[in-house]
């Protein structure tokens, strides 16, 4: 259990501050939708302009928090501070980037529920469904997701990728097929091979942090 004297601790603050900010902060509870996020932030707005200040748990809500704010003539971080409860990789990618508090994902899991599975398996006919109840960090999540991957069969529409570049692939109904790549990495990444990028009608040899392509398939 954390106390207000392990906040004020961490905080290099007095118990009696904390207890102050803490009792004046007020919570509300959204799905994590444009809709469900914008009606509270309009109340919270109305009730107390003065408002500074956001602590999202739900990370789903971030993206719909940052578009009304901004909405409202608040600058983030310069008018109002928002620290999003979530890995720092996805604090990251929102501009401008967010200050992210990540909890140590593997000792919640193990002191959660104590005795319960936090990984669970139902076959069923010819599938199966697996049922995650905590998070992992990245590489505990990419070991499990690589796994499946592999256990189905799955293989990338657009081999050699490096982390962080997503690749949707569209196909018409005639056999044409192109690839959109979108890269989500905070640095420039190299495309497997030199390929002509339709959007910008020259030959793409890499791809800058959140540059798009999209290319012919083969």
């Amino acid at each position: 259990m954390v106390t207000i004297f392990d906040v004020a601790r961490h905080a290099g603050a007095s118990s009696s501050t904390v207890s102050y900010v803490l009792n004046g902060t007020r919570r509300i509870s959204c799905e994590g939708t444009f809709e469900s996020t914008a009606g509270p932030l309009a109340r919270i707005l109305a009730d107390r302009p003065r408002t500074t200040g956001f602590v999202v748990q739900n990370e789903a809500a971030i993206g719909p928090l940052l578009s009304p704010l901004h909405s409202s003539g608040r600058s983030v971080p310069a008018d109002a501070s928002v620290v999003a409860l979530c890995p720092e990789q996805l604090a990251e990618q929102h501009a401008p980037a967010l200050t992210a508090v990540s909890g140590p994902t593997r000792e919640l899991g193990r002191v959660a529920v104590p005795g319960s599975p936090a990984l669970t398996r139902h076959r069923f006919g010819t599938g199966q469904g697996w049922y995650l109840s905590t998070r992992l960090d990245d590489a505990d999540y990419g070991t499990l997701v690589g796994r499946l991957v592999k256990e189905g069969g799955v293989e990338p529409d657009v081999p050699g990728l490096p982390a962080g570049v997503e690749a949707v692939t569209r196909r018409a109904a005639d056999g044409r097929r192109w690839d959109v790549l979108i890269n989500h990495a905070t640095g420039t990444v190299p495309l497997p091979r030199p390929t002509h990028d339709l959007l910008t009608g020259t030959t793409a040899h890499e791809l800058p942090p959140g540059g798009c392509a999209v290319l012919r398939g083969h």
